[in-house]
């Protein structure tokens, strides 16, 4: 699975259920990355409408192991990015950085990084970057 996130300095990912902040460079990415795919998501993430994928809502835990949609972009949110790399299931990771600080309750476990490496960094805009990592 690959994993496509967004974090704030500090890690953030979210406040009260969605994206504290509207960053055009991003969305541009992820739209870009996104499109025609099969996309997951855990059930607390609120999406937008999202035209030309294919959504797949996970409701508990145990549903991503019964799944057979192993090269599926993982978009969020925390637990499910938890389970996932807890079982061994990403591969990559697309993870935007944005260089403002957002008053955040959930964030990016990035306890898990350590299994990868940084392959490369390609600059969006002044404050937004990809960081883009493969398993080791």
């Amino acid at each position: 699975m690959i994993i496509i996130g967004c974090i704030c300095q500090g890690n953030g990912i979210g406040k009260d259920g969605k994206i504290p902040w509207k960053n055009k460079s991003d969305m541009a990415f992820f739209r870009k990355k996104t499109d025609g795919c099969t996309v997951l998501v855990g059930k607390n993430t609120i999406l937008p409408p999202l035209k030309n994928r294919n959504i797949v809502v996970l409701e508990s835990r145990d549903t991503i192991d019964k799944l057979e949609y192993r090269d599926a972009l993982l978009i969020g949110g925390s637990k499910v990015w938890i389970d996932a790399f807890i079982k061994g299931y990403v591969n990559e990771i697309y993870l935007t950085v944005i260089d403002e600080y957002y008053e955040c309750d959930t964030f990016f476990p990035v306890q898990y990084l350590h299994n990868f490496n940084l392959e490369y960094i390609e600059k969006l805009d002044e404050k937004t970057r990809i960081f883009y990592y493969k398993k080791i």
